[in-house]
């Protein structure tokens, strides 16, 4: 079994800044979207990154990131 956070569909066109697409978490009455599905029912795994704006901060290094 796996737990498994939802999000939204993909919006209608990439974002200019980094060509990505998109998402929010999902949310019903408030409530985070979530489920427990069976291993054999995952596809593929995805990560997401965080909105930061156009840039990411300089002070940003592959050691404290």
């Amino acid at each position: 079994l796996a737990y498994v956070e939802w999000f939204t569909p993909f919006a209608n066109g990439s974002e200019p800044n980094h060509g990505l697409y998109k998402v929010s978490q999902a949310f019903w009455e408030d409530d985070k979207q979530a489920s427990i599905v069976p291993m054999h029912n995952i596809q593929c795994s995805i990560h997401l990154m965080p909105q930061f704006g156009a840039v990411a901060p300089w002070e940003w290094t592959i050691s404290n990131v």
